[in-house]
């Protein structure tokens, strides 16, 4: 190849190379200054307009979750954690929205527990609770009377040692509304939401114990398998003579090998993890609905005589919930059952009290430190 002609190629492939070059730092810059422009455009939430008729109304526009987490994380003064969900609410009726918002403060828990954080006319009230959230905030806050005022829909635990016994999380909902000196619980004033809620439960109930007995059922379309034909096989030291000799005394029959032309089972229905902890909350429901069912009652004598221990535990709880003189003597059965287990939680269901706990049920305001410096944590001896 001539000289001229090899360099010109090699300028031609040196100016490609200079193209994507200049090309690749051109797209980094505008990226840099993209990322810049959006971060110097996070607003500030501690000077933001949170009115509810704002041009800007923060419920229809929400900030980007780290302009929230700068704003709410000065209380917590560690540094780590994110904001696990929130919603801006007009909660109160004063003309401001509130941001409720679920966070995960970096130790353990996770995203546990409920922050509110309230404009007023003077600053800002915060206000906690250990009660949670659903999955989302969106369907926490709710106007359940359809009055123009709403609600906020919190669980707490049910149960918690009986229940992790079950393998779930038996959990109830409580109502919390602004009642002009903080957030009280209201529950007793809606009747018709625990209705529905009850109804909803005895649904997935239904539908998890039909599971279970599909569980148990062969699977439709499936026969039982058939009995595998039994082969003799001659003693030791013996074989047949010839292949229609049929008549080898004393030996032994043995299966023949399983025929492989059929297709292969579907795996049957398992039942709902939550069955247990679903008739919990349903048993609990009913009796804060004072409603006595005999359904509930004949269930709850069923698993107390089970043989299963973690029945008999889920009896316990059922018992206490219903609460009549003679639920109240079978679970004295249960607090002399002969495993220990069952006798403890048995013993202590007999005078268990509120639930979920009155940890759960209040709604305290919490000092204002708004955007303070995180402490700066040592990461080795001596840092």
């Amino acid at each position: 190849m001539p000289e001229e002609e090899m360099l010109a190629i090699m300028k031609h492939s040196m100016n490609k190379i200079a193209a994507v070059v200049v090309a690749f730092c051109s797209a980094c810059l505008l990226s840099l200054a993209g990322w810049a422009q959006t971060s110097a455009a996070k607003p500030n939430l501690a000077t933001a307009d949170w009115s509810v008729k704002s041009a800007h109304n923060l419920a229809s526009n929400s900030p980007p979750a780290d302009a929230v987490w700068a704003f709410v994380s000065g209380p917590f003064r560690n540094g780590f954690g994110h904001v696990c969900d929130f919603r801006f609410a007009d909660l109160r009726h004063s003309g401001n929205l509130s941001l409720v918002v679920v966070i995960d403060v970096g130790a353990t828990a996770g995203c546990e527990g409920t922050e509110i954080f309230d404009k007023t006319s003077s600053g800002f009230e915060h206000y906690s609770t250990f009660a949670n959230s659903t999955e989302n905030l969106r369907d926490s806050i709710q106007d359940i009377k359809h009055d123009g005022n709403l609600e906020l829909v919190l669980y707490g635990p049910l149960a918690p040692s009986e229940s992790r016994r079950l393998g779930c999380d038996a959990e109830w909902p409580m109502i919390f509304a602004w009642r002009g000196g903080g957030y009280t619980e209201v529950s007793s004033q809606y009747k018709g939401y625990y209705e529905q809620h009850l109804k909803s439960l005895k649904k997935q109930i239904a539908a998890s114990s039909s599971g279970a007995e599909e569980a148990q059922a062969p699977a439709a379309g499936q026969t039982p398998a058939p009995q595998p034909a039994m082969v003799p096989v001659p003693p030791a030291g013996s074989f047949a003579n010839s292949s229609n000799d049929h008549s080898m005394g004393g030996g032994a029959l043995f299966p023949a090998p399983a025929a492989s032309s059929s297709p292969a089972a579907a795996p049957a229905p398992t039942p709902d993890s939550d069955y247990d902890c679903e008739r919990v909350e349903a048993a609990k429901t009913e009796a804060f609905l004072g409603i006595h069912s005999d359904a509930t009652m004949s269930d709850a004598i069923k698993a107390s005589e089970n043989s299963d221990p973690n029945e008999r535990v889920r009896a316990a709880v059922i018992l206490s919930y219903i609460g009549t003189p003679e639920a109240m003597a079978d679970l004295k059965d249960l607090a002399a059952d002969s495993d220990p287990v069952v006798a403890k939680l048995a013993k202590a269901r007999l005078s268990y009290g509120q639930e979920p706990d009155e940890y759960y049920r209040q709604v305290n305001e919490e000092p204002v430190e708004l955007n303070r410096p995180p402490i700066k944590h040592r990461t080795s001896a001596g840092s």
